[in-house]
């Protein structure tokens, strides 16, 4: 569960930011204070091992009180920096962990009903609904993103991750176009834009393609599509520029060809035919 939520920091925070190893960190300390004194947690010692939200924030409300006590905290403890439990990231990293437990939770049920799904994929949305609940101190002080978010922005997010792992699976995480295979540098993109499509088509794996970044963003904005056979289509505004290496290497030397195609749910020819209408730049 460690390397779940550290995967889960990282993809979260800014890269450089720090947060995710202060948290970690948080944590490891929490332990260590924990083992010194359990103060009735002694169940929490090995905190992956906690997964009930409320037992958390049990133990969220105990190191809140213990950081305002300052240097009189009995968790004030030779060799752990007071830092941790003083400046509140002991306090920050408990809640983090409990945003993700939630979003953990709520994501695998869905990509397990993703995984035995048998059918078309329009039908897949349908079983893919699952009510979120939240707990109201969470959700006012949800860490995932600048400001405030309510329950629907929150489960929009967590789909649109949701997406991405189903997207990744059906093309083996590799770009259907380059091949690359670098999870990092790939994007689960919409043939028919998030932002326009309803909630079905939202969650439609066949409204989905495995694409690197570069490709992802010429294909978000219309310099790159697919024809009714799969096959690459490139921009006059990409082909006007031949001589530009970069343009070659990831756009023209791709023109023509079928993309890879995916283990299951193939690009719907509706939602193709939507980009190459509404979106692509002929």
């Amino acid at each position: 569960m460690r390397q779940l939520f550290q995967q889960h920091l990282e993809a979260i925070n800014l890269p450089g930011s720090g947060k995710a190893s202060s948290y970690l960190k948080a944590l490891e300390h929490l332990s260590r204070m924990i083992e010194y004194e359990p103060l009735g947690f002694e169940d929490c010692q090995d905190i992956y091992s906690v997964t009930s939200i409320s037992r958390l924030n049990e133990l969220y409300e105990v190191t809140n009180q213990q950081k305002h006590l300052g240097r009189k905290s009995i968790w004030v403890v030779r060799g752990i920096p007071r830092s941790y439990l003083q400046n509140g990231y002991c306090t920050a990293a408990i809640r983090a962990y409990q945003e993700f437990l939630i979003q953990h939770a709520y994501e695998s049920v869905l990509l397990e009903r993703y995984a035995s799904f048998e059918g078309d994929a329009k039908d897949l949305s349908a079983k893919l609904e699952r009510k979120l609940t939240i707990p109201k101190n969470l959700l006012e002080n949800w860490q995932g993103q600048e400001g405030k978010e309510t329950l629907r922005t929150i489960k929009a997010r967590f789909n649109q991750n949701v997406f991405r792992q189903m997207t990744l699976q059906n093309y083996r995480s590799a770009c259907c176009i380059t091949g690359n295979p670098l999870p990092p540098l790939l994007t689960a993109s919409h043939i028919k834009p998030w932002a326009l499509s309803n909630a079905e088509e939202k969650l439609n794996p066949s409204n989905g393609l495995c694409l690197a970044k570069t490709q992802d963003a010429a294909f978000d904005k219309g310099l790159i599509t697919l024809d009714e056979k799969l096959r690459v289509v490139v921009s006059k505004n990409i082909r006007d520029l031949t001589s530009v290496t970069s343009i070659s290497e990831n756009f023209l030397q791709f023109e023509g060809k079928r993309i890879a195609l995916p283990v299951r749910f193939t690009p719907s020819q509706a939602f193709l035919e939507y980009h190459r209408t509404h979106v692509f730049v002929a």
